[in-house]
């Protein structure tokens, strides 16, 4: 089991790389500042430095993305601007239903999809069965009509 799921895990690893450095570089393409719309437009100028340096927006994108990168190591997947939790908690908080929406939807592909294959296998077998004699029947007519 572990010499099927760990070369897989590796090969994981590049993709969720790339992902990450595209959503991160997205993120840079947002225009706006992110401190000033949390704020709001009565936000001061100390007030607007004081929660880009909490947000780390006050570090350059690299720097910001490689210490991003070290708390994901370490397990500290951040802060939710929007949810004003941790991200880890959100994720566990809301991972009950999505588990039971995937089970929900892997036990009717399964009700669903077992009994078409069936079905379709069936009715494959008689097609090619078809197919078959008729083929037999065409190349026995060809080969009976040639006269050398």
């Amino acid at each position: 089991m572990l010499r099927l799921l760990f070369p897989r895990l590796v090969a994981a690893l590049p993709v969720l790389l790339v992902v990450s450095l595209v959503a991160f570089g997205l993120t840079l393409l947002v225009p706006g500042d992110m401190a000033a719309e949390m704020l709001g437009p009565s936000a001061t100028a100390p007030d607007l430095a004081r929660l880009r340096h909490e947000l780390g927006l006050d570090v350059p994108p690299l720097l910001r993305m490689a210490h991003w990168y070290g708390a994901l190591l370490r397990g500290d997947l951040g802060r939710s601007v929007l949810l004003n939790q941790s991200v880890a908690h959100a994720i566990l908080e809301r991972l009950p239903v999505t588990l039971s929406l995937a089970g929900i939807g892997v036990a009717l592909a399964c009700l669903v999809g077992i009994p078409l294959g069936l079905r379709r296998t069936r009715a494959g077998r008689r097609i090619r069965r078809r197919w078959v004699r008729r083929w037999r029947a065409s190349r026995c007519r060809i080969s009976g009509s040639v006269s050398y």
